[in-house]
């Protein structure tokens, strides 16, 4: 019988052809999409843990159902996994978005795992007390230290250092003038951009600058003496966040 595309019309369409419809390929193994980053104890880990269930090629099984457990590996303090530690795959990713782990700690990993499957395990990671941050501002320098109120922006180059073994996600700087009022103004911040994921930050040294933009408040700041403020800090949420470290610089600012 031909099964050529003639073939493939009509009544014996399905009995030469098949449904037509496509097939899932089996799923071979599982990867972290997206892992785990060094984060405050008992701060749900963000983003969202991912692991895709992959093909034999490697390639996602969008089709995939199965469930994907999560667990702690290598625990380095004793500490437990908190949240929803069994998801099921939507179109071949298990997201789990609860996460967190309640001791402090370096050297973390997570195993996932799911059925028959070989589990895999995560990079390793860090928990930390946010009394004690591993990261900090080791120096900062403006281009001047004379900032002209409204712009135009002066450059600043600070040095990241972050002491965890794992890298730290959604970090960024923060800018802010004060001059001794009860009103602390924002002069813009920047994700940290050490990497080409906006907001990560490796294990180690990073060099970085942006611009420092002094608003016109019409009255609120004034020319002469201030201060400006450089806030190292990692979002733990869409609305919160912690702070890392900061330093600060005294400016003279200009009409």
């Amino acid at each position: 019988m031909r099964t050529d595309r003639y073939a493939c019309a009509g009544l014996l369409a399905l009995v030469a052809c098949g449904s037509g419809e496509p097939t899932t390929p089996p799923v071979s193994r599982l990867s972290f999409a997206v892992g785990p980053s060094t984060r405050p104890a008992t701060v749900v880990m963000a983003p969202s843990v991912l692991v895709v269930l992959l093909d034999g090629y490697g390639n996602p099984v969008r089709g995939a159902t199965d469930r994907v457990t999560i667990a702690i590996g290598a625990n380095p303090t004793g500490g437990t996994l908190r949240g929803t530690t069994t998801v099921k795959a939507v179109y071949g990713i298990a997201s789990f978005k609860d996460l967190s782990i309640d001791q402090t700690g370096d050297g973390y990993t997570l195993v996932a795992s799911s059925g028959a499957l070989p589990s895999v395990t995560s990079e390793v990671f860090g928990v930390f007390d946010t009394l004690a941050p591993p990261a900090h501002l080791d120096s900062l320098r403006l281009a001047t230290a004379t900032l002209p109120m409204g712009g135009p922006g002066v450059e600043y180059t600070a040095q990241v250092f972050n002491e965890s073994v794992g890298k730290m996600t959604l970090v960024y700087i923060q800018a802010y003038i004060d001059q001794g009022g009860s009103a602390i103004h924002g002069a813009g911040g920047s994700n940290m951009t050490c990497t080409l994921i906006s907001g990560d930050l490796p294990p180690g040294a990073c060099s970085f600058h942006f611009t420092v933009n002094v608003p016109n408040t019409g009255g609120s700041l004034v020319a002469g003496p201030a201060t400006a403020r450089f806030e190292l800090r990692q979002w733990l949420n869409q609305t919160q966040s912690a702070l890392l470290d900061s330093v600060a610089q005294a400016v003279t600012l200009t009409q």
